[in-house]
């Protein structure tokens, strides 16, 4: 049974529903400083934090008002169209364990 899509992932198929418990956690991070996170790739630092596995991810930290625009582009994987405004947002999402025991997510820009 597939998961419900969340904005952010590139799959409607997406069947591992711990990945996505752990990424609704990455976008409420990036939803806290105004943004939404596109994911690229995972960085393989994973582990888990009491019942979520985490691992950090490499992707776009987007102002929530650019979002749309990104996404259409990020979408489309077409080379040919993208916006060199949004290479400045390619960004690291981080995880670590929090003292009071939960998933905190650190965003820290490659540049």
């Amino acid at each position: 049974m597939a998961v419900q899509a969340v904005r952010g992932v590139r799959t409607n198929d997406l069947e591992d529903e711990d990945f996505i418990r752990y990424f609704r956690i990455v976008q409420d991070a990036a939803a806290a400083s105004g943004s939404v996170f596109f994911l690229w790739s995972p960085e393989c630092h994973d582990g888990p934090v009491g019942d979520v596995w985490c691992e950090d991810l490499s992707g776009w930290l987007v102002p929530s008002g650019e979002a749309d625009s990104f996404e259409t582009l990020w979408l489309s994987r077409d080379p040919e169209i993208w916006d060199d405004r949004f290479d400045g947002m390619f960004a690291f999402a981080r995880w670590s364990k929090g003292e009071a025991g939960g998933v905190v997510i650190n965003f820290e820009s490659p540049w």
